[in-house]
C-alpha cells in the first residue's frame, strides 16, 4: 500500500523500506543503514538525482521516515556515502557537473562506482549519446584491468578512441580509492572531436602545411561497451586477434594463450565469460579450468603457436 502511494514497485523498495524500519526503531546503526542503503544505488537510481522508473527523490516523502531520510538520503537523493569511506558522493557528483557544464553537450562525462556488479557500473552519465550508453549500463575493458589488478595505475589522459559508429574520441579516465586503499570509483571524460578533425584535415589541404605526424598512442584500445555481453565478444575478438588465427586453427597452446590473454584483461571476472569461452573455443569446462590454472601458475602460456600438441577438447 505504501509502494502504491509513492508509485513504485520491486524488491528495491521492498528492501528500503525494511532498512528504514530497521534503522527508524534502533536494529541498525547509522553505518549500518547508510551501507545497506548504499547496495540499493546499482539497482534503485537511474541516475544521480532522478531513479529507474522516473520519480523524483521528493516523492519519497510519506514512504520513509523523516529521521530515515535526513540522516541516510541526501536532499537531492544522492547515495549516501559512510562515515569511514574518504569519498563523498556529492563531491563527484559536483565534478561531473562541473565538466558537463564547462565542455557542452559534445563532451560525455561518466561516474562508475566499481564496487557494483561489473554488468552496471554507470551511477551517472552525462550526454551519453557521444557512445550511446546509460545509466546501468557496464564499464570498460580498461577498467576491468584496473580491477584485475593487470593495471597498478590506470589514469590515462588525452587517449583517443574510435567509437561503433565512427566518431573520434579523446579521452581521459582516473580511478579513486576509498578509505581502505580499493579502487572505488572512476571518472571517464570523452570528448567527441570528430567535426574538429574533420576541420584540422581541411585546414592542411588548403594550406598544405605539414606539421608532423601525429604521435602514436598506445591507448587506442579502449571499448566502450553497450551491455556486459558486447564487451565480452569484443575481448574475445581482440584475443583472436592477437594469436592470429581462426579459432578452428588454433592448437592447445594457442587456446592456452588466448586464456592467458583473456585472463590478463580481466575477462573471467566477467559472470559466466569462462562459460561463453568453453563454447567458443569448443572445449570442456573441465579443460578450461585446467589451462586457466597452467596459465595463472606459470604466469603466462608458451610463446608462439606452432606446436604440433594435439587441439584441447
Amino acid at each position: 500500500m505504501i509502494c502504491h502511494r509513492a508509485n513504485i514497485h520491486g524488491p528495491a523498495v521492498a528492501k528500503l523500506l525494511t532498512i528504514n524500519y530497521l534503522y527508524t526503531h534502533g536494529y541498525l546503526s547509522r553505518a549500518q543503514a547508510l551501507e545497506n542503503f548504499n547496495l540499493l544505488r546499482g539497482i534503485f537510481f537511474w541516475k544521480i538525482g532522478t531513479f529507474r522508473d522516473g520519480f523524483q527523490p521528493e516523492q519519497l516523502y510519506g514512504v520513509l521516515t523523516s529521521e530515515f531520510y535526513s540522516d541516510i538520503v541526501t536532499v537531492k537523493g544522492v547515495a549516501a556515502i559512510s562515515d569511514k569511506d574518504k569519498l563523498d558522493g556529492r563531491v563527484l557528483t559536483q565534478v561531473v557537473n562541473l565538466i558537463e557544464h564547462q565542455f557542452g553537450h559534445n563532451c560525455e562525462v561518466v561516474l562508475h562506482d566499481l564496487s557494483l556488479p561489473y554488468d552496471s557500473t554507470i551511477i551517472d552519465i552525462r550526454n551519453g549519446h557521444i557512445t550511446g550508453r546509460r545509466v546501468g549500463d557496464c564499464g570498460s575493458n580498461l577498467g576491468l584491468e584496473v580491477i584485475r589488478g593487470t593495471v597498478k595505475d590506470g589514469d590515462m589522459f588525452n587517449y583517443f578512441t574510435t567509437t561503433r559508429d565512427g566518431k573520434i574520441l579523446r579521452s581521459s579516465s582516473i580511478y579513486l580509492k576509498d578509505g581502505a586503499d580499493n579502487v572505488r570509483y572512476s571518472v571517464c571524460v570523452n570528448v567527441d572531436i570528430t567535426e574538429s578533425v574533420k576541420f584540422e584535415t581541411y585546414l592542411r589541404n588548403q594550406n598544405r602545411y605539414n606539421i608532423g605526424s601525429a604521435e602514436s598512442n598506445p591507448h587506442d584500445e579502449e571499448f566502450h561497451a553497450r551491455n556486459i555481453q558486447e564487451l565480452t565478444e569484443n575481448m574475445f575478438e581482440r584475443g583472436v586477434n592477437y594469436i592470429g588465427k581462426p579459432v578452428e586453427e588454433m592448437t592447445k597452446n594457442d587456446k592456452m594463450r588466448l586464456i592467458e590473454f583473456l585472463d590478463r584483461k580481466g575477462v573471467f571476472m566477467i559472470t559466466k565469460a569462462g562459460e561463453k569461452t568453453c563454447e567458443a573455443l569448443g572445449i570442456t569446462r573441465y579443460t578450461f579450468y585446467n589451462l586457466l590454472d597452467a596459465v595463472r601458475k606459470n604466469g603466462k602460456a608458451a610463446p608462439g603457436g606452432s606446436t604440433t600438441e594435439e587441439e584441447a577438447t
